[in-house]
This record gives C-alpha cells, sequence and structure tokens, in this order.
C-alpha cells in the first residue's frame, strides 16, 4: 500500500512538472502564432550596440507573466514575438520585459513586434544624409 503512494505521488509529480515546463517553454514550438498581439505592447527603451540590440517595455494586459521572446532576421528587419502566460509564469508575475539579441546590428533596419497574424513597427533607422 505504501509502495502505491509513493508511485502515485510520483505521477502527479511528473505530471505537473511536464505541464509547468509544456507551457512555460513548449510555446516556443508554435513559433510567432503562439506569441501575444503586439498592440498590446509598447517599448520604453530601446538601445542598440554594436552586436547587440536591447528592448525594454511592458504590456498593456491586467496580470502579465512574460514567459520569453522568439526572433527572427529576414531582409534587415528583425522581428520579436514575446510570450505571456498568465497561469503558468506565477513564479515571476511580471509584465515588464528586457530583451537581448545578439547579432549583427549593422544590417538591422527596422524592428518589429510580431504574432501569427500582425505586426508593430517599434524602431527604424534613420537614415544619414
Amino acid at each position: 500500500m505504501k509502495r502505491m503512494v509513493i508511485k502515485v505521488l510520483a505521477l502527479i509529480f511528473v505530471i505537473v512538472i511536464v505541464t509547468f515546463v509544456g507551457f512555460r517553454y513548449g510555446w516556443r514550438l508554435f513559433g510567432f502564432d503562439a506569441c501575444d498581439n503586439p498592440n498590446s505592447l509598447f517599448t520604453e527603451n530601446i538601445k542598440i550596440e554594436e552586436n547587440l540590440i536591447i528592448l525594454s517595455g511592458d504590456t498593456s494586459q491586467s496580470a502579465p507573466a512574460f514567459v520569453g521572446y522568439i526572433y527572427e532576421i529576414h531582409d534587415g528587419n528583425l522581428y520579436v514575438g514575446l510570450k505571456y502566460n498568465l497561469l503558468f509564469g506565477f513564479y515571476e508575475r511580471l509584465g515588464r520585459f528586457n530583451i537581448r539579441i545578439k547579432c549583427d546590428t549593422s544590417q538591422i533596419k527596422k524592428i518589429y513586434f510580431k504574432n501569427g497574424n500582425t505586426e508593430k513597427l517599434v524602431w527604424e533607422k534613420i537614415r544619414d544624409s
């Protein structure tokens, strides 16, 4: 009987851990389709350094928990998708994000927030005259 209780508790523990990890990090398998609507995001600071882009900002959602981001560079444009999770981001209940992306910044002309359907321009390189 004692072994059965231990096995059931171990199984419950494994299911909880797998569920948490799956929801916390598994969204990345779906790419930009799993990211939040960029219209609810705003930047407070964009810093472009040599080989590093730093984006910081927040969301207008009411009970956010920032759980991560993905990015892609295509034709000189940097596309960034952010993910918030109300339930499985409970141990870091912050809507603020501070993203550090290492890339060749000389090639970046525009930065967009993106999800599966929508893009929002947040930065554009000013051309020298």
